[in-house]
């Protein structure tokens, strides 16, 4: 009987460190990329972020590509700030406090190392909305689709 009791503890207690070495992904609505940039700046999905952004009006979309990519297309109402610009942090540091951002780009990768500044930067809410093709695709409008109308 004591057998079977330390060999169900240490079935338990096995369990319980395999469970802390390796826990399940949080159920947070957010699209993982790496566990650090999860907690900091979350990457949305298209879905994901077109409910972010009902439920922030106040939000700021900048776009940190290059003017000539905001110039050949970019989301309505997006603001250029172009993250490989030396001048990227001293702009960035002039934006307003308090407000919601979502930073997009053309794949995402960019995105996430403006928003990480903009967060060192006090901002926040900031959310990673990943590339501007596939926003579009998604149907979040953009300034091509608004001059059209």
């Amino acid at each position: 009987m004591t057998r079977r009791i330390t060999a169900t503890l240490l079935v338990i207690l096995g369990a319980i460190t395999v469970g802390a070495a390796f826990p399940l992904p949080e159920r947070t609505g957010v699209v993982a990329t790496s566990r650090a940039s999860q907690d900091s700046l979350p990457r949305l999905s298209p879905s994901q972020l077109r409910a972010w952004l009902a439920a922030h009006p106040r939000a700021v979309l900048l776009d940190v590509r290059t003017p000539a990519e905001f110039a050949a297309g970019h989301l309505a109402g997006a603001v250029n700030l172009d993250v490989q610009a030396p001048d990227f942090a001293e702009r960035a540091a002039e934006l307003k406090r308090g407000t919601p951002y979502v930073v997009y780009c053309r794949s995402g990768a960019r995105s996430a190392r403006a928003g990480q500044q903009l967060i060192a930067l006090g901002h926040a809410p900031v959310v990673n909305g990943g590339g501007f093709e596939a926003l579009a695709r998604e149907g979040l409008p953009t300034a091509q689709d608004e001059a059209r109308r």
